[in-house]
């Protein structure tokens, strides 16, 4: 913003510094108009500057928001499949443990022995599974574990990147506002009100309204003002030029006649 600082100033001073009755009013209120349209025109291609960046960290934040309720909604998953894991491993534990109670190692009955020998497999079988399950779960968690990391350095960085864009963002804020107060007050005006007549009201200028503070702010009310700045001023007809009555007639030299040529001598 340094070069609009500098320079803009220099435009608005040279038009306030120009005698009125030297260029006449309508030529004074052309170049305040044109002073302002050309801080509003280096505001704007400074703000297409940062469109892109504008535009790659609003598209990362919500990248990183989706993912934020992805890695939420896969680690709830998760953590329910566990719970489901360990209470199917305390009921078999239960039911270990009834087993042991309803065969002891010294039984007689062929039908009993069976029997308890097929429920023993069964729940070795179950011990298997769970055994597995556990295994993947913490394969799973610990790979959710590494993304969730990788993503909180994204938000990290993002949240750098924002924070730095945001501040340049507020800088061309601020100087939008700086100039919308000297806009509005010239809008305002009765001479930018002869302009507009002479333009003929272009459509970008009514409706607005200038006798109340604040209406327009920042980036989006100077983007408003200079449609209306850019209307008037492509409506305009070429400046009259300025006829000075009182500038004497430029007098032409006067001609003499040639004197007569001598007779020549006989």
């Amino acid at each position: 913003m340094t070069f609009v600082k500098v320079l803009l100033p220099v435009l608005v001073l040279a038009a306030a510094a120009l005698p009125r009755d030297a260029v006449g009013d309508e030529a004074a209120a052309r170049l305040r108009m044109a002073a302002l349209l050309e801080e509003a025109h280096l505001l704007l291609d400074e703000l297409k500057v940062l469109d892109p960046t504008s535009a790659t960290v609003e598209e990362e934040g919500r990248r990183l928001r989706t993912a934020d309720q992805a890695l939420a909604q896969e680690s709830a998953q998760l953590g329910k499949a566990m719970e489901q894991h360990n209470a199917a491993a305390a009921q078999l534990k239960r039911d270990l443990s009834t087993h042991r109670q309803q065969c002891p190692k010294q039984m007689t009955d062929d039908a009993a022995i069976d029997a308890c020998n097929a429920r023993g497999a069964e729940l070795v079988a179950r011990g298997r599974d769970l055994d597995a399950q556990y295994k993947d779960f913490q394969a799973r968690r610990a790979d959710l574990n590494r993304r969730i990391e990788l993503h909180n350095g994204a938000w990290r960085a993002w949240q750098g990147a924002q924070r730095e864009h945001a501040s340049r963002l507020d800088t061309n804020e601020a100087d939008a506002q700086h100039w919308v107060d000297r806009a509005v007050p010239y809008m305002g005006s009765a001479d930018f009100a002869s302009l507009n007549a002479i333009a003929n009201n272009p459509a970008p200028c009514r409706g607005l309204r200038l006798d109340a503070t604040r209406v327009h702010s920042g980036v989006r009310g100077m983007r408003r003002l200079t449609v209306c700045l850019e209307a008037v001023a492509a409506a305009l007809p070429p400046l009259r030029e300025l006829e000075d009555s009182d500038a004497p007639a430029e007098q032409q030299p006067a001609v003499e006649s040639p004197a007569p040529a001598a007779p020549a001598q006989q």
